[in-house]
């Protein structure tokens, strides 16, 4: 996956900014009409998306420390070398099966589809666990499981992960309903750092601090830079 190196401010703003855009997508989004089907709590559903965009990132990081990223060529990828490492499949084995287990119904789709070829290794003792439960509020969404599709990039920023730039390294989740983002994680390991945000619902507490600070009008020009590169 291509990928921007940035300062620790840049990510600040990046982070931010993709939080914004999720929020923006919320506010234009209608309410939901009769339930069909299973229907589920987005709170349980983002609460368990946390969760494990921890627990990929402690694999990523213990495969780091154990310097066995077994790096290769991924096939088909959108660059003509673009390199994919155990813990690209370690991560994404991870989040999907969890995510599938425990939501059956579910729709995932990760930016990578094999699985690792041999047994995870033992990577509990690297996990870093947020303090995110005192950020979520008391109030809930239920929506049916079918209108939702999870997004996943298990490893974003192969490449630099390759080369030991582990800061740019990072766990992505969306959480998608009827086609508009209504919320996302960002997990960065070697930072020990989690940020995520829920629509109007509530924001992870640093990431609340950072848009406390931060000027509107800077936001929604990083906003229009963000929807530029990604289109």
């Amino acid at each position: 996956m291509m990928t921007i190196r940035l300062s620790t401010h840049g990510w600040c703003v990046l982070i931010i900014s993709i939080l914004v855009i999720f929020l923006y997508y919320l506010s234009s989004f209608n309410p939901i009409g009769h339930l069909k089907g299973e229907v589920t709590s987005v709170r349980r559903l983002l609460t368990h998306c946390i969760h494990l965009s921890e627990e990929a990132g402690g694999l990523i990081k213990f495969i780091s420390l154990k310097h066995s990223l077994n790096s290769r060529t991924k096939h088909g990828g959108m660059l003509r070398r673009e390199p994919l490492t155990d813990a690209d499949l370690g991560s994404h084995q991870i989040i999907v099966s969890g995510l599938t287990s425990a939501f059956p119904e579910l729709l995932v789709r990760s930016e990578e589809h094999e699985l690792p070829t041999h047994r995870l290794f033992d990577y509990k003792e690297s996990v870093y666990h947020s303090d995110f439960q005192s950020s979520l509020p008391n109030d809930d969404l239920f929506v049916p499981i079918t209108d939702l599709v999870i997004w996943v990039d298990p490893l974003d920023g192969t490449q630099e992960y390759t080369e030991g730039l582990n800061e740019y390294v990072s766990v992505m989740i969306c959480i998608v309903l009827h086609d508009h983002p209504i919320a996302g994680i960002i997990h960065q390991p070697f930072l020990n750092k989690t940020y995520w945000g829920w629509g109007s619902y509530a924001l992870s507490s640093d990431l609340q601090m950072a848009v406390n600070s931060r000027p509107v009008h800077s936001l929604k020009t990083v906003c229009r830079l963000l929807i530029h590169v990604h289109i």
